[in-house]
Formats: structure tokens, sequence, C-alpha cells
């Protein structure tokens, strides 16, 4: 019997949210499947879908699998058209149609995580009878409960193995880097639906993970290799896929770092934490590709008030602050500042890293500047931005009216410190984007 509600896509644009890719890991599988549901959508109906006898398909049995085949050979340019003479393929997507018709898309997912090897489409073309015998698991399975599936799929899924090289040792703000214990770690971890096994890249990985820091990825072999830039570089040729700081694409996904460590705890509050005597902090290991750094700390100070200088560079108050873990130690000492400093090494399209989100987590008034896709990211109510100033005195003419001005300073509390993209993304139930993420990443 059929439940009575049933997560089916209703729309086309459902169907290319659905993203099944990771489910039946194979790229053609994915696509002829999607076509097939886009197919079913135009010229006949899920209830229908639903009731019909995959069994007795046959050329002439019924007209709407005639309509759905001409549906999907006529939708896009593609390699594989599905005809009568390659029935058992147009068979075995119908077979899993169905299934999300009874059961639907969480279901038909929970199933198929059970498959230790990939649904790999390209092999059914060889067959030479229907696949309803040889893939009678899948619609004798269709009365298994879902739970049961889940739990059956937890037991068996399939491992993955991860590998990072040309990566960094040492975490930005303190701590070791942990292959175990990371960003992309634990969001294949947690949306992938795999088992993610952390290994050396000497193992043959299936995913490899690599960086700036080195060359040694040509020496490693990986069914793919994924490049994370972490730094003002660009998408990589060499790459299988790429996780930069450049516009998203079909080889490349913007993830500025302050993706890598944003602390939820910040997402729906910007309250100013307590009265602060204390004008501004500056904390960083070095001026900059293009001394700005330097150069504004210097004039803030010689014209205004001194900034207290807690880093390596520039340092003014007896000793650097210990960087803790993930900047802990900076983010704790910052709490005692109305104001700190979070500008960037050099200006490049879409490099946002962690240093404005670092400032929120001290509950400071950000001081940034860096390249104007800032505002892409964050609120630009919430903090002050170099690049709104024709030039350092009129920045420092504003800094100086904020300090002095309590009501002006608490307008930069009162509303969320992401932009309504990120808000998006972060407030979303579903953790669209990082389930694409993890897709995108293992796509093997």
């Amino acid at each position: 019997m059929q439940p009575t509600s049933v997560d089916r896509p209703a729309t086309h644009v459902d169907i290319d949210l659905l993203r099944l890719h990771a489910v039946v890991r194979h790229f053609i599988t994915e696509r002829l499947l999607n076509r097939a549901m886009h197919a079913l959508l135009d010229v006949a109906s899920w209830e229908w879908m639903a009731s019909v006898d995959v069994s007795k398909i046959s050329e002439g049995s019924d007209p709407a699998f005639d309509a759905i085949m001409h549906h999907m050979n006529s939708q896009t340019s593609f390699k594989y058209d599905v005809t009568w003479q390659t029935k058992p393929v147009f068979v075995w997507l119908m077979i899993h149609l169905r299934h999300i018709a009874i059961y639907g898309v969480s279901h038909f997912k929970n199933l198929h995580a059970n498959w230790i090897t990939p649904m790999n489409i390209e092999g059914l073309w060889k067959l030479d009878t229907d696949p309803i015998h040889t893939y009678r698991h899948v619609a004798t399975a269709t009365a298994t409960a879902t739970a049961t599936a889940t739990a059956t799929a937890t037991a068996t899924t399939t491992t993955i193995k991860v590998a990072f090289c040309d990566w960094w040792h040492v975490e930005y703000g303190g701590g070791v880097f942990n292959i175990h214990d990371n960003f992309f770690v634990n969001i294949l971890k947690q949306y992938s639906g795999f088992n993610i096994q952390a290994v050396e890249p000497h193992q043959t990985p299936d995913v490899l993970f690599y960086s700036v820091f080195g060359q040694s990825v040509g020496t490693y072999r990986a069914r793919r290799k994924v490049f994370f830039s972490g730094e003002s570089t660009g998408h990589r040729t060499d790459a299988d896929f790429n996780i930069t700081f450049d516009a998203s694409n079909a080889v490349n996904t913007r993830v500025p770092l302050w993706i890598c460590y944003f602390d939820d705890a910040i997402l729906h509050t910007n309250a100013i934490l307590s009265k602060r005597e204390k004008f501004c902090s500056y904390i960083a290991t070095q001026p900059g590709f293009e001394n700005n750094r330097q150069t504004f700390v210097e004039r803030l100070s010689s014209t205004y008030k001194r900034v207290d200088c807690g880093g390596q560079h520039l340092n003014n108050i007896g000793g650097a602050i210990p960087p803790g873990v993930n900047a802990s130690g900076k983010i704790e000492h910052n709490k005692q500042y109305k104001f700190a400093i979070a500008f960037e090494n050099k200006q490049y399209p879409g490099y946002v890293t962690e240093k404005i989100c670092d400032a929120y987590k001290s509950g400071c008034i950000p001081i940034y500047w860096g390249t104007p896709d800032v505002v892409q990211d964050f609120n630009p109510s919430t903090f002050i931005n170099a690049n709104d100033f024709s030039d350092v005195d009129a920045l420092i003419d504003h800094i100086r009216r904020v300090d002095c001005d309590d009501e002006l300073y608490a307008s930069y509390f009162k509303a969320p410190v992401l932009s309504e993209t990120w808000m998006r993304v972060f407030t979303d139930p579903n953790r669209t984007f990082f389930k694409q993420l993890a897709s995108d990443i293992l796509k093997l």
C-alpha cells in the first residue's frame, strides 16, 4: 500500500535539486534518471507510475511508456538514447521511478546506500534480457520499511578514503591540522552518506585534497583530486574539482575560508557583549603584501588613538598573544576592545578569510579591508568597510565618529552579521549547500 505522504519531486525544479549522484554514484545514471523523471512529469504522473506493472513493459503495451521514451530522447543532446532496442535500460529506469513513486526519494536513497558497487548504467547496454530478474531485489525490497532500510544502509555503506597533501600542518589560529577531524572530512561524514576514512596520500585514496603548500600531488594516485586554495589563488586546471575563492562554476565551488571556521553562535545575534573601554586591537604576523596594515595602524595610532598590537607584527603590548586553537587566544583577547582591524593580505576577487569572522566572534566591530565582494558574505551594516571611503583619512574620521557616539556604535549590532545569501545557506534545514558540496567532492 502506498504511504499517505511521499516525498516525490513535484516540479522540474524539484528534480534538478535532487542531486542523486551520491546515491547512484555514476554520472550517466544520474542524468538518465533525471531525464526519466522530467519526462514522467510532462507526459504522465507519479500516480500512474505507482500503479503501473513494470514487469509487463513492452513496445506498444502502454502509450505512456512510448511517450516517456520519446520525451527522454528529445530533452537535450546526450550520448545515450533510450529505445526499445535498449529495453533493459528503460525497464531498469522505470523500476526506480516506480520505487520513488510509491515510497519516495528518501526511501530510495536509504535503500540504495546498500549497494556496494555503483549502479553503472553503461553496463546495462550489454544486457540482452530484461533486468527484472537481475535487479529483482530492487522491486522486492520496496516492502522493507524505511527504518529497516536506513539501519541496513548505515551498517553496510561504502567506505570512501580521503587524504591530504601539499596542505598546511599548523592551523591558522593555533593547533595542528587533523586529517580525521576537519571541515572537509566532517562535511563528507555528515552529508555524503558514505563511511569516510582518512588515510595517508600514498595509500591510494578515493579523494585526494591538495593545496598550495608543495607540489607533491603529482606523485600520488587517486580516483579524484580536489584542489582547495585557502589563499588568494585561482582554481587549478589539473584538478578534477576546485574549492576556491573564485565564483562557482561547473569545476569550482566558492567556499571562502571563513566558512571553515564559522561559529553558529554568531548566526542569529550580533548583540553587544559588554561595555568596553579599550579602543582597537590589531593582531597579525606580517604587514600584508601591500604593507597596508602597517600604514593604517600607524596612521590611526598617530592621528587618533593608539591601536594595541597583540600579534608578532608591530607588537606593542609586551608580547604576542598565544594563538590557542582556531584563534581562541586572539578571540578571547579581543573581547576587551570596541574595534578589531581585519585587513586581508591582499585584494583578490572573492577573497574573504577568517579575519572578519574572528572580529565578530569577539563582539568587536570589524574594520575591514580587502575585496569589495565582502558584502556578498557579510551584512554591510555590521562592519566598517574601508572600501566605502575615499582614503585612509576619511576612514579614520568615520571610526572616530563611531567611537565617540554610543548610539552610532550600537547601530552596528542591530542586524545579523551574515548577508542574506549566506543566512539562507546556514539556516536551510535541508543543508542543501553542504550536501551539494559533498556530492561535488565525491563525484567518483
